[in-house]
Parts: structure tokens; sequence; C-alpha cells
């Protein structure tokens, strides 16, 4: 159920994004935290019906939100709109360490609801995870599998060459998320997004049934998909090494290692490593290697998208922080035996200046504290030697007051 029309919060919020709108520039308010802010966010989905992109500093604060958000939609809007993080990885590239296999599925996934039909949705993030070099939203949907019960694949063999081609891993026993297993006329895949695994039922060359199942019990844990909604199967992997990309990775791979003049040592291992279907460690850092135009989570995303900041400042001093941490594991990454495109390759970051595409499309900034005017500071020294931040909460969505969350 939707908030009261005459929640007192409410109408509120309803002047602060209607104020947003109506401003030329990016608007700025300050003092809202938490749920508040995530309901501020859901009032501008659920009346502008747009997905949209939630920018925070780091990814603890994004993890938080992005609950926020989940469960004031699940508590006041049914569920809807759904609430994406796309998460950061946990490690550097640049060093022996793999990202969890939960933040690379978790990335896949994001990916895929940028496809998804059902809006609203809102997408929480940082600058260094949507900046990180994908695979192409092109050859993401090729390698894609569309699979509509009552309809024909070609064979069990052709299905299983393509979702190897889209890094998906042959085994016996579908358990893991990014594989799947063929048994007579049964063919079971773990979508890399998919809580469950899919069985998928043949009768000769045509899908009989689609089935989601519990690995553990076997069990059925949804009903079988009707022939009106198909089930996409996305790729399992950013990076895939099949046989349209593997001689491209082994190129530039040598070239970038020929250029930067990492040993021989450490060149030819990871070159002999490089074979289709095969994933070294280190290889989900190779987009700028594997396509010749790579993608970052920003060209999966309609041009009408709205980006709410969340303490922009802080975004920009991380992202920033970011950079400079990569740079300095980068010129070391050599004694870890790796070879990775250099940061400003691996992350195709413009500089965030007024014009760019991401300011453009700023609905709000969500201050943590007022922001005062830099350029009229740094006219007058003295005044910016003797002048402090004013911090003021909003009262009016605060713990407590008459207006707060508690009311809706």
């Amino acid at each position: 159920m939707p908030p009261k029309k005459g929640s007192m919060a409410t109408s509120r919020i309803a002047t602060l994004l209607s104020s947003a709108h109506a401003f030329p520039g990016k608007a700025h308010t300050h003092g809202l935290t938490g749920a508040a802010q995530a309901l501020v966010i859901l009032h501008e989905l659920i009346n502008t019906n747009r997905s949209c992109v939630v920018l925070c500093p780091n990814d603890d604060i994004a993890r938080d939100l992005t609950l926020d958000i989940e469960s004031l939609s699940t508590a006041l809007f049914e569920g809807k709109p759904r609430a994406i993080h796309l998460p950061t990885w946990e490690q550097s590239p640049y060093t022996s360490v793999t990202p969890a296999i939960r933040t690379r599925l978790a990335r896949l996934g994001a990916l895929e609801h940028t496809l998804s039909p059902d809006l609203p949705q809102v997408f929480v993030s940082t600058l260094a995870a949507t900046w990180q070099t994908t695979l192409p939203k092109e050859i993401f949907l090729e390698k894609s599998t569309l699979l509509h019960p009552e309809k024909n694949i070609e064979d069990r063999e052709t299905l299983a060459v393509r979702l190897t081609d889209a890094g998906y891993l042959r085994v016996d026993t579908v358990e893991d998320p990014g594989t799947f297993a063929i048994r007579g006329e049964i063919v079971d895949v773990f979508p890399a997004h998919a809580d469950s695994p899919l069985r998928i039922e043949l009768l000769g060359d045509s899908v009989e049934r689609l089935r989601f199942f519990d690995p553990q019990s076997q069990r059925t844990v949804s009903s079988p998909l009707s022939k009106d909604h198909p089930c996409r199967v996305p790729p399992a992997r950013e990076v895939l090494i099949n046989a349209k990309t593997h001689a491209l990775i082994r190129e530039r791979l040598k070239s970038f290692a020929d250029d930067a003049e990492i040993s021989r040592a450490i060149r030819d291992p990871i070159l002999s490593a490089v074979q289709v279907g095969i994933y070294p460690a280190y290889s989900d850092a190779w987009a700028p290697f594997a396509y010749e135009k790579p993608a970052t989570f920003w060209d999966y995303l309609p041009s009408e998208r709205i980006i709410f900041w969340v303490d922009a400042p802080a975004c920009h001093e991380e992202f920033s922080r970011f950079l400079e941490q990569q740079r300095s594991f980068a010129a070391e990454m050599g004694t870890h035996g790796l070879i990775i495109p250099s940061v400003d390759v691996l992350f195709q970051h413009p500089p965030l200046e007024d014009g760019h595409f991401l300011s453009k499309r700023t609905l709000l900034c969500l201050d943590r504290i007022e922001l005062t005017d830099l350029n009229s500071l740094r006219e007058n020294t003295e005044a910016a030697s003797h002048t402090r931040p004013l911090i003021q909460v909003n009262t009016d969505l605060s713990s407590g007051t008459r207006h707060s969350l508690g009311d809706l």
C-alpha cells in the first residue's frame, strides 16, 4: 500500500522532488539519512515510473541503502520498485586475490536487470563499480540464451556450446551459479543472476517445460514457466574467453606485456593459460583485452535515467582515493605475476565536470552537510580561513518528530 496521500512527510517529499525537477541545475538537499533517503528515491520512481541510479561513496553505504530501499518498497509499495546493488570488487584487480564469486555474480545480475522490462528499478552503486569495464551490451545479448516453453532449440549439444561460450562450466551435477549439466532429455543450468537453477525438460529438440528447482532436494521451487514468460540465461562472466575472443586476448596480452617490459617468465605462462573455455583466476579484469570496445555499466542504461548522489563530495573523494590506490597496486603487479590493463583503461572514467552526462542527468544530491559556494570562499581567503561547515539536520524527517517515517 502506498503511503497515505495526506501524510505530511509524503507531501514534503513531493515538494522536495517537484523543486528538484524545476531547478535548472543540480539540486541539493541535506540532513536526510538512511530510510529517509530511501523514501525520497522511492517516491521519485513511483511518480515518474523511470529507473534511476544512486551513487554512494562506498559499498557499505550502497549495500545499506539497497536494504533500506528494499524494505520500504516491500512495506509501502508491494515490492516494486526493485533495488539492485552493483558492487565494487572487494580486492584490487592488481593483486593476486580474485573477487568473490558473489561479487562477480552480483555484477552480472545487475547488468541483466538493466535489460528487464519491469520498471521502475533503482541501481545502487559507486563510481568505481559503474566505471569498471565489462562486456559490451550487444555481446551480452548475443551470448544470452532465451528459452521459450513449447519452442524448439537446435539440439542439446548446440545448447551446451552456447552455454560454454557464455562462460558456463559443464559439470556432472548443478549446484553452483554459472554451471550446467546434461542428463538425457534434461538440461540443468544455474543462471548467473538467479537464486535457483533452471531445469529444461526437452522432448526431442523442443522445450517441453521450464522450472526452477532446489539443487539439494531437486524439488521444484516455482510453477513451470508459461510460453508467455520466456527465461533468459545471461552470460556467466563479464570477460568471455571463447573462440571469438581468445586470439584477441592473447594478442593484446602479449602487446601490453612487451610495452610494459614485463619479463617472458611472467608473460609466457599467462599466454599459455589463455584457452577457449578456460578462465585464469585473474581474467575477470581483462575486458579491455577481450573486446574491441568494452562497455561500462552506463552503456546498459536508457538515456532517460535519473541519478541521485549520496554525499556527492565524498563520492568524488572516495573515487579519487580508489584510483590512487589502484595505481599504487598496478605499479607492483609484476611481483604477483599478473598482466592487467592500466588503471585508466580498466576504469574508463571521463572527467566529472559540469558538462558531463552524469551531471546532466542528476536530479538530486543528498548531501550529508549543507554545502556552501566554494568559489566565493576561494575569492576571499580570509573568509575561507574562518569558515566552518554548518551542519543542519532536516528535522521534518528525523526520528521522533511528528513528521518522521513512523507517521507513514
